[in-house]
């Protein structure tokens, strides 16, 4: 009761207000200035001047956006659990190397990509062709055939799947399911086997190994005329096949792309490139961009206190001269940026004949495997040899150790890290089949 009339109140109050402004003479409109809004609220037409910046178009936007639609068709053929029973731990062998050029999350065991930054994803966009390369050890080809035995003795899931190939609700308790089956077979009008789903696993693997293409060419440094062209073609052969997956998924659907604001932006990174040049200058993330403020973050533990500005900038600046001392005292950091140094050459060959993923450098067309010897890090060379090309650009070598060594000197700069990726388990040869292939640390 007491707010209404409080409510009451304070309408009569400014509604007396309201005519006493209105009726004074000397009440002047010109007297109240508009409230000041940033320049760029008004007066510029020109859109170009604000990019979408890559770390939160192609990574946070379009390499999330592929990695959920991919979970979605594998859910729509009853194979997500296993494909997350296969996955599991293959990219955390990745994380394990510790690279700055691939940091990388182990995949989820949920629908959900929660924690992953755009970091994360870029190195999706690496890992993407192999790591979904692993979607051919499932049994995706599989012809669903009807169960031979009489109805009454299915299961409960064999009577769903026999109700989900012909599009019939599967809801409902064991006996309800069998009854409806009944009726069917009785009156002898059994529906027939509807496709769901048109979507192939090539479909999926086109969709993947245009997405890393187009995501390397537009972080490329290459920006001619010719180069850009290329780029278009290939956002425009992504759209392509990104339809296709909507189109198999389902009928008379809109297309997504229309409807995702990431995807439709694909088509202004031409422009934008031809305005400002390579897109990986944009890219908004690491020290230069949003990565600072976890420095910041870690000199504010004590709170907004006292002369907290003038201490905070004093150990930022403080925090940034050691680290140039560092740098400069341990040449080798800049070295271990794009390769893993083993502790040991023990260590560095049990990891060869393991056959997990292996961090190592290559120099004049040779590859290395760097490993610490008496406080100084040398390099096994290993040999790569038997290339095999299979689809989607994919170069699978057989690798060998060799005896040859060589002193590592960090002085170098044309040394390229490179990520050796072991190819998907084979069933029938097991680890005698077992090649590599790489990806390498400046490939954006």
């Amino acid at each position: 009761m007491k707010n209404y009339k409080d409510a009451i109140r304070s309408k009569k109050k400014n509604k007396s207000l309201f005519e006493k402004l209105k009726n004074d003479k000397n009440n002047n409109p010109e007297k109240y200035e508009k409230f000041k809004l940033p320049s760029c609220w008004y007066g510029c037409e020109d859109l170009s001047i604000y990019p979408d910046v890559p770390m939160h178009l192609l990574m946070l936007g379009i390499m999330k956006t592929i990695m959920l639609k991919i979970g979605d068709w594998l859910r729509s053929c009853n194979q997500n659990s296993g494909f997350i029973s296969i996955a599991s731990g293959i990219l955390n062998n990745v994380k394990l190397l510790n690279l700055e050029s691939c940091k990388i999350l182990d995949y989820p065991s949920t629908e959900k990509f929660g924690g992953w930054v755009s970091e994360n994803y870029s190195a999706m966009a690496k890992l993407g062709i192999w790591f979904y390369s692993h979607l051919y050890l499932l049994p995706l080809n599989d012809q669903y055939e009807d169960p031979t035995t009489n109805y009454t003795t299915w299961s409960k899931t064999e009577c769903e799947k026999w109700l989900q190939v012909r599009g019939l609700s599967k809801k409902g308790k064991v006996v309800e399911l069998k009854e409806i089956i009944g009726e069917y077979m009785t009156n002898n009008n059994i529906p027939s086997i509807k496709k769901k789903n048109e979507i192939g696993l090539n479909n999926i693997m086109d969709l993947v190994h245009t997405t890393s293409l187009m995501i390397k060419l537009v972080m490329s440094k290459k920006t001619t005329s010719k180069d850009i062209k290329h780029i278009e073609a290939v956002i425009r052969l992504f759209l392509i096949h990104f339809h296709k997956i909507d189109q198999g998924a389902k009928e008379n659907l809109t297309p997504s792309w229309i409807q995702q604001f990431n995807i439709l932006c694909l088509l202004n990174i031409p422009t934008i490139m031809r305005q400002y040049g390579s897109m990986s200058n944009l890219w908004e993330g690491g020290n230069d961009g949003e990565a600072y403020l976890k420095k910041v973050k870690r000199n504010m533990k004590s709170g907004l206190v006292h002369k907290w500005q003038s201490w905070v900038l004093n150990n930022l600046l403080k925090e940034e001269l050691y680290d140039e001392w560092k740098l400069n005292d341990n040449e080798n950091k800049s070295l271990r940026k794009i390769v893993k140094v083993y502790s040991c050459i023990k260590q560095a060959k049990d990891v060869f004949d393991k056959g997990d993923p292996i961090s190592s450098l290559l120099f004049n067309n040779h590859v290395y495997i760097c490993y610490k010897n008496k406080g100084n890090i040398k390099g096994a060379r290993v040999e790569l040899y038997n290339e095999t090309k299979l689809p989607y650009n994919q170069v699978y070598y057989s690798l060998l150790w060799t005896d040859e060594m060589m002193d590592i000197s960090c002085e170098r700069n044309e040394w390229i890290g490179l990520v050796l990726l072991p190819s998907p388990p084979d069933n029938d040869n097991g680890k005698e089949s077992l090649m590599y292939c790489y990806i390498q640390s400046d490939c954006y």
